[in-house]
């Protein structure tokens, strides 16, 4: 009779408190314990899920548990069966493990049916009673689809439980002959009849990081760093369009404005636009991006008060970074820019007489030219072709934030396999790809290379369903025996 309560006994406080298990556990400061509780039908994929959710939390640092509404019943709630009381009594057991688990610092993962909404809520009260954070999360599948997917059959090897319970043979079967009794105002709902299982993850993950379960740092690395595209709105662009008369005018190069499309398209986010002096001498002599603040005055100190970087772009850690990407001008041009000790605020950026992006807040600062090639080179051999590309360019550098005004094509037949990184980001999506593997490559392939592919391919295979080949042809300077590279294009 689970009616009888427990008598005579005194709950007994803890010397270790939350934060101080947080310390401890995990590799992120701060304690994260809470309880998401799946809930759905048989083969809704709630497990599916939250396995791997389990999965990812667990490889970046973040403890993690998943409970399982069969594998309990293997052990804590092995004695009990499946009619109603049962069921009570299986959601309370599972709550109370969760608490603890979560009290401890942990992310449980509980996927059960849990069909009644009084045990769910039951099982929400005994976290709040802790004050432990618990959300409810709906896997919102149809009927139809669960009997489809047929769950169980790899596993045991009988015949379809749905199929059994039409039949008869399964008495209490949640949405046969057993209410399912679906949550009003779920905290998540996960379609996973229509959307992707990469989604359905995807979505609570998105989840997590709302409620702060999900670190800054974590979210990104699972999420892959933001794209900051520098194009402007239709809006915007009319407002600069008007004014582009009075902007002085910077003529670029065609190097130039292959440094500007990788700008425009978040290649380099979380750039703002051509490197200030203060980026650049983090690229220069440490191979890294620090900050994307906009100062550098006195050597030694940063003047960034209330032009700090914008938080949405601000870095959580280092960024590898070991180019400098910088536009250099003349001393003409120099001249041309500047409104006594000031900078012109918006300048334009030309190329072939069409003006293709604004540079605002510009800052002008020396190009010293041989230190530049000596750290990023080790040599300054101008036989080297980009050497002496750097040092025959101007003695100057351009930086500041762009604005780019329209999408740079170069109309050579190409333009429709540059893909952006939110493009390809896109195909990958659709494709439902759970890994992508990149070959990067300067002349034609060969077996050599095919090789290499296809074994890359096979061995991802054994970690992963649907890898894809992002293959990603470089053009550049060739010898001069060799053939130009856009005839091997």
């Amino acid at each position: 009779d689970y009616g009888i309560g427990a008598t005579n006994v005194t709950f007994q406080q803890h010397k270790v408190g939350r934060e101080d298990r947080a310390r401890v556990l995990g590799r992120h400061i701060g304690f994260r314990g809470c309880t998401i509780w799946f809930t759905g039908l048989s083969g809704a994929g709630k497990t599916t899920i939250a396995f791997a959710v389990e999965k990812i939390l667990t490889q970046f640092g973040i403890p993690a548990y998943a409970l399982d509404g069969d594998n309990v019943r293997h052990g804590l709630c092995k004695n009990l069966g499946f009619s109603k009381e049962e069921r009570r009594e299986n959601i309370r057991r599972v709550a109370e493990v969760a608490k603890l688990f979560a009290d401890m610092g942990i992310v449980a993962l509980a996927s059960f049916i849990s069909p009644y909404k009084d045990d769910r809520d039951d099982a929400r009260s005994i976290h709040n009673q802790d004050s432990l954070p618990f959300f409810e999360l709906y896997v919102n599948t149809p009927l139809k689809i669960c009997e489809l997917r047929d769950p169980k059959r790899a596993v045991y090897h009988v015949i379809d439980l749905y199929k059994k319970a039409r039949a008869g043979e399964l008495k209490g079967f949640t949405g046969i002959d057993s209410v399912y009794e679906a949550p009003e105002k779920p905290d998540l709902t996960l379609e996973s009849g229509i959307e992707s299982e990469a989604e359905s993850i995807r979505k609570v993950l998105d989840f997590l990081f709302e409620k702060n379960v999900l670190p800054a740092k974590v979210y990104q690395q699972i999420s892959g760093p933001p794209i900051r595209e520098l194009y402007v709105d239709g809006e915007s662009k009319n407002k600069i369009l008007k004014r582009m008369n009075s902007f002085p005018k910077v003529q670029l190069t065609k190097i130039d404005l292959e440094w500007l499309q990788v700008l425009a398209e978040g290649w380099a986010s979380p750039l703002p636009g051509f490197m200030r002096e203060r980026q650049y001498l983090q690229c220069l002599h440490h191979g890294l991006l620090l900050d994307i603040k906009k100062k550098c005055s006195t050597p030694g100190i940063s003047r960034t008060k209330d032009i700090e970087e914008d938080s949405l772009w601000s870095l959580n850690e280092p960024l590898n970074q070991s180019i400098p990407i910088v536009l250099p001008i003349d001393d003409a041009t120099k001249f041309k820019l500047m409104d006594g000790h000031s900078i012109s605020p918006e300048i334009a950026l030309v190329y072939n007489n069409d003006v293709v992006a604004v540079v605002k807040d510009g800052e002008i600062f020396e190009h010293r030219k041989e230190e530049r090639v000596a750290r990023q080179f080790g040599i300054i051999d101008p036989r080297h072709p980009t050497i002496k590309q750097i040092l025959e360019s101007g003695n100057w550098l351009l930086g500041g934030d762009v604005q780019v005004l329209k999408r740079i094509q170069y109309n050579d037949g190409l333009d429709c396999y540059r893909m952006s990184p939110l493009e390809l980001r896109n195909v990958f999506a659709k494709a439902n790809c759970d890994a992508v593997f990149a070959f990067q490559l300067r002349n034609p392939i060969h077996n050599g290379h095919a090789l290499l592919m296809q074994n890359t391919r096979e061995q991802l295979l054994t970690k992963y369903k649907n890898p894809m080949l992002l293959l990603h042809p470089l053009g550049g300077w060739t010898k001069v025996c060799f053939l130009h590279y856009f005839v091997f294009y």
